[in-house]
C-alpha cells in the first residue's frame, strides 16, 4: 500500500495543491517527509511501529504526544481536499461535457475516449463509484495544453 501511494498519483496529486495553495499565499512549504532517505527509512519501519490500535503513524503519534498532548497526537486524520471532484461535477461540468462531446479531438489519437466519456458519465451519476479522475484530467489537459498551442504557435506546432 506505501509503495502505491508513492506511486500512484496520490502524493503527486498532494504535492500539486500544496503547492498551489502556498503559491497562492506567497510562501515556501518545506516538505521534510518527502525527503529520500526520510521515504527510505520510512519503508524500513517495521509495520508494528506504523499502525497499532487503529492508529496509523503509531510511532510517529507517540513521539509526538509528550509535546502535543495525547488528544492532538491521536486525533483523526483530516484529509486534503482535491477540489477537482468538485469543479468537475459543478462549475466546469458544462465545459467538460462540451470538451469531450467534440468530435475532432487531438487526444483522441492518444486516448479511448469512448472509455473517457463512459466513466466521466458514471462519475457524474454515481461519484462514489469512480476514485480519482486522472482518466480524464490528464486527456482534457492535454487537449487544453494542445488547443493554447495551436493558437499561439500554429497549427504545425501541435499536429
Amino acid at each position: 500500500r506505501q509503495l502505491g501511494d508513492i506511486f500512484g498519483g496520490k502524493m503527486q496529486r498532494n504535492l500539486r495543491y500544496v503547492d498551489r495553495a502556498s503559491m497562492r499565499a506567497s510562501r515556501e512549504v518545506r516538505l521534510p517527509f518527502l525527503d529520500r532517505d526520510i521515504a527510505e527509512m520510512a519503508l524500513r519501519v517495521p509495520d508494528a511501529w506504523k499502525i497499532r490500535d487503529g492508529h496509523c503513524r503509531y510511532f510517529a503519534r507517540t513521539v509526538a504526544e509528550p509535546l502535543l498532548g495525547t488528544e492532538c497526537a491521536f486525533r483523526p486524520k483530516v484529509p486534503v481536499q482535491d477540489p477537482q471532484r468538485a469543479w468537475v461535477g459543478t462549475c466546469l461540468r458544462d465545459y467538460v461535457s462540451d470538451s469531450l462531446a467534440g468530435g475532432n479531438l487531438f487526444v483522441a489519437r492518444y486516448v479511448d475516449m469512448p472509455a473517457v466519456r463512459r466513466r466521466y458519465w458514471q462519475f457524474l451519476t454515481e461519484p462514489d463509484s469512480v476514485g480519482n479522475l486522472t482518466f480524464l484530467m490528464y486527456p482534457l489537459f492535454l487537449e487544453i495544453w494542445q488547443r493554447v498551442l495551436r493558437k499561439t504557435v500554429g497549427p504545425c506546432a501541435a499536429a
